[in-house]
């Protein structure tokens, strides 16, 4: 996952997901959408963004994973 306030895109246009969601789930929000899932934290807020290849990777446990950053 990568930090929200470090990534280019507009927010607001991006699906969402919680920060408790499993593979599958986002796997199904990616499917329907070519942005990246913006991560909400429990107060709504934009905690981070996960990418298709970020979640392909984690899907596929790549040796060279993406490194989860606080905000």
């Amino acid at each position: 996952m990568f930090p929200a306030v470090e990534f280019g895109y507009i927010l607001d246009s991006c699906p969402s997901a919680s920060t408790d969601e499993d593979a599958e789930t986002l796997t199904r929000v990616d499917v329907e959408s070519d942005r990246p899932i913006v991560i909400l934290d429990a107060d709504k807020c934009p905690a981070g963004i996960v990418t298709r290849t970020a979640l392909l990777r984690g899907i596929c446990g790549s040796a060279h994973p993406i490194p989860v950053q606080a905000r």
